[in-house]
């Protein structure tokens, strides 16, 4: 590829991974100054844009101890470092304890739920409180219970957000402002009835699969790590076939598989993803966290079958780096990212209308006869948030989805 990634970028890769191979400390300061000497060595490095990126992607907080250690960053950029890691650090225990009070609660009236990412994907960190999460995420595990826990919500004095913009899970407020997501389906709805098939069976059987985890001394009902995995991989293509997801998210898949799973969680995981088609695309993801965020391949050598070199992993997920820097978290980079279509023939443009067509209206969007009205209503909406909210053009946003287009169908994804 022609492309490069700049040196800011890839200090920021470096950085992280070194986070996940070694343990920070006094004694590991000659590592991180080495680094620190071949980014300068390779280019200037522009540290206001290094703190950026790094804060974009949501990740500045996890370098905290690294950054600190060392003298390269001016006064200004110091204070922001310990500003921005500070607040998420309370941010954490505010969330971790607010989310243990809501499972209670649910727990007293018999309605099972498990927590999703956040506080969980933390716990596999080396610092878990340096982890950014902004919200709460809980599976229920059986959707029949969703209307007795927006009852117990609203008699709490959370608030329900009116306008709904997934189907996959119900966003409420407390009375602080601070989201809860009830989930009753693992992902939002894709453009693949094979696919939405298989995960809600998969969602079906979760409620076998609740185990318990301890994170900073609190016991959580979690997914058993064979099903965690795969909801985390689901969580990482609902964003991607949207508008993509940045370097965290990468960050939360080292984590986790560092961790050490088992033998019977590995097969259980693989067993998952093969079944719906997402091999490759979480074989590509793994070989991202391998080449560039110090994944050890050691631990992954039952998802390939061998185990990898960084280059052969970096040859493997190159084209996948480039998109998840430009993205940055959940694709805020840019307002033209989207959606990703399944190819760039006319044919794959009416498709992916359609199905935005089926999210918005998912009751009425069964009804055939009501097609024709609800694709102007459609049209009517996309081009007036372009225009209003996202000050864009709709050829812009059809062009990017066009281009992102063709990694997905490098991806094999749901083949």
């Amino acid at each position: 590829m022609t492309k490069k990634f700049s040196n800011e970028q890839t200090l920021l890769l470096n950085l992280l991974s070194l986070l996940f191979t070694i343990d920070i400390d006094m004694n590991n300061v000659d590592s991180v100054r080495k680094i620190f000497d071949a980014a300068q060595e390779s280019g200037a490095i522009d540290w206001h844009k290094f703190i950026d990126i790094a804060d974009k992607h949501c990740v500045l907080s996890l370098l905290y101890d690294i950054l600190d250690r060392c003298s390269y960053l001016e006064k200004n950029l110091q204070i922001k470092l310990k500003s921005v890691s500070r607040s998420i650090a309370l941010q954490n225990y505010h969330l971790l304890f607010l989310g243990k009070s809501i499972i209670e609660l649910l727990d007293r009236e018999n309605i099972e739920t498990v927590l999703l990412k956040g506080s969980i994907c933390a716990e596999y960190y080396p610092i878990p409180e340096l982890r950014k999460s902004g919200d709460i995420d809980l599976l229920l595990l059986d959707s029949n219970d969703y209307k007795r826990v927006e009852s117990l919500f609203q008699q709490i004095g959370m608030v329900k957000e009116l306008k709904r913009q997934a189907n996959h899970h119900v966003v409420f407020y407390t009375k602080e402002g601070i989201e809860v997501e009830v989930h009753v389906m693992l992902t939002e709805p894709l453009d693949n009835s094979k696919s939405n098939h298989y995960f809600e069976s998969v969602y079906k059987k979760c409620k076998n699969h609740k185990t318990y985890i301890e994170t900073i001394g609190i016991k959580f009902p979690v997914l058993e790590e064979g099903y965690n995995g795969f909801y985390l991989l689901t969580h990482m293509l609902q964003h991607f076939l949207r508008s993509g997801f940045g370097i965290k998210l990468l960050c939360d898949w080292t984590a986790f598989w560092r961790s050490g799973i088992d033998e019977k969680n590995c097969k259980m995981f693989v067993d998952l993803v093969s079944e719906c088609g997402l091999l490759k695309f979480s074989k590509v993801i793994t070989a991202a966290c391998i080449g560039y965020i110090g994944l050890d391949s050691h631990n992954m050598e039952f998802m390939f079958g061998k185990k990898l070199s960084v280059m052969e992993a970096r040859q493997i997920s190159e084209k996948l780096m480039f998109e998840v820097l430009e993205a940055e978290e959940f694709g805020r980079s840019s307002t033209d990212r989207m959606v990703m279509l399944r190819g760039n023939s006319f044919a794959h443009y009416i498709r992916e209308f359609h199905h935005q067509m089926r999210l918005n209206f998912p009751l009425c969007g069964k009804l055939i006869i009501l097609w024709p009205a609800l694709w102007v209503i459609t049209f009517i909406k996309f081009a007036d948030n372009n225009r209003r909210l996202r000050k864009i053009s709709g050829r812009a946003v059809i062009k990017k989805a066009g281009e992102r287009s063709r990694l997905m169908k490098e991806l094999g994804i749901f083949k």
